[in-house]
């Protein structure tokens, strides 16, 4: 499988066993490679550290972006200090067909509750009939971050 990190207005023509992710907003060059670094670090942070609960695999990952019109996704990163009404309904105004998440917290602030809280949140958003994976990244930032790979 091969990742391709992208800027938001890439166009690729993907071979099989490739896959695209583009940045939700126009960026330079150097924002680009921390945004890339950030991608990488959430997605191969969620497959370390097992067995975790949640538990997914590359697996899954693998069956999102199969999912995905034309193998492309756009990431959306979201942050906050706790997961409230207002962070409900910012990812209320998202709509996706396919979906792969990474939580991102301190492993002492996880709790089964906002796990459930969360996938809820984005399962609502989901089409009928559409994947939705949801992993957990222990970090040490002081807040909570979710990544959203998502259809256009």
């Amino acid at each position: 499988m091969t990742l391709f990190l992208d800027p938001a207005d890439s166009q690729r023509t993907l071979e099989a066993g490739c896959f695209q992710i583009r940045c939700e907003r126009p960026c330079n060059a150097q924002e680009l490679v921390i945004w890339a670094d950030q991608i990488m670090a959430a997605l191969c942070g969620v497959f370390l550290d097992v067995p975790k609960i949640p538990c997914i695999d590359l697996a899954d990952l693998r069956v999102v972006l199969h999912n995905a019109k034309g193998r492309s996704m756009i990431a959306r990163a979201y942050q906050f200090g706790t997961f409230n009404t207002e962070a409900k309904r910012v990812l209320a105004g998202q709509r996706f067909q396919s979906a792969f998440a990474v939580l991102s917290l301190k492993k002492q602030d996880f709790s089964p509750e906002l796990f459930s809280q969360i996938g809820s949140a984005l399962e609502q958003n989901l089409d009928d009939e559409a994947l939705l994976a949801v992993g957990v990244n222990n970090h040490q930032h002081p807040s909570t971050r979710l990544l959203v790979l998502s259809d256009d």
